[in-house]
């Protein structure tokens, strides 16, 4: 589950964690990460039903914040921090809630939140015929070839370099669609706002300039009244996909927001 962990009770370098986006799997965050290792000790699972673990099928989203609440439980960073991108950054807010509430025995609160075009903790904004249309794609099983493509392509606002393309495409067509089906008929809609509440937490929003629902009003609408230290960066040329977007501009919010 874990990636480049080497942190370790009383480690030297802060723990970073990052949770990927629907249809993705630990590998879109690679090209943060080659940018990032040295600075952190990098914690980048696969949620379940994607990447490495899509044989494991749907989980809630009470599932998935275990599973990652205890391996970072696990490893009891003396510092760490989050960061989310779309349906991880929900996971990443509810999170970041338990520890800053003292509900996970042995560890202590974030220092800092990053959401990458975060899904908020409240029901996500989103076209409900753009939803029908990404469930009618993984109805008699998963994503095929043009499924994939067109779903990429919907999400970024210019292609992506070539390797980078085909291992999101390759994700894609690997993630249980039953893991893609439960986030868009039951996770995206769960309203975990009122176990959430404000999070007096340094935040960071990055939201790209051509995304849709999870664009900059989308944020201002959710995830920014639930972050009221939040900044607002709007990232441009990009749409949804910014980790693999923009690498370089979401290393360097990473870097001045976690200190």
């Amino acid at each position: 589950m874990l990636d480049d962990v080497s942190h370790g009770r009383g480690g030297s370098l802060p723990l970073l964690v990052c949770l990927h986006a629907l249809g993705m799997s630990r590998h879109s965050f690679d090209g943060v990460a080659e940018r990032l290792r040295g600075r952190y000790d990098l914690m980048i699972p696969d949620l379940p039903g994607f990447g490495e673990r899509a044989g494991e099928g749907a989980a809630s989203v009470e599932e998935m914040v275990r599973g990652v609440r205890d391996a970072v439980a696990a490893i009891a960073p003396a510092q760490w921090a989050i960061v989310g991108h779309s349906m991880g950054g929900k996971i990443a807010t509810i999170l970041a809630a338990e520890a800053s509430q003292g509900r996970i025995e042995g560890l202590s609160g974030p220092s800092a939140v990053v959401l990458l075009a975060g899904s908020p903790p409240m029901p996500e904004p989103m076209d409900e015929a753009r939803r029908q249309e990404m469930l009618a794609s993984v109805r008699t099983g998963p994503l095929d070839a043009a499924a994939a493509a067109e779903f990429l392509q919907s999400n970024t606002a210019e292609p992506l370099e070539a390797t980078v393309r085909q291992r999101a495409l390759d994700d894609l067509q690997r993630c249980a669609p039953e893991a893609f089906r439960a986030w868009l008929e039951v996770g995206s809609r769960e309203d975990w706002s009122g176990f959430v509440g404000t999070l007096d937490l340094p935040a960071l929003i990055l939201a790209g300039a051509e995304d849709g629902d999870l664009g900059a009003d989308g944020q201002r609408a959710t995830n920014m009244c639930i972050y009221p230290k939040a900044r607002l960066e709007i990232v441009p040329n990009c749409a949804h996909m910014l980790p693999m977007e923009a690498p370089d501009q979401v290393a360097d919010a990473i870097v001045r927001t976690v200190r």
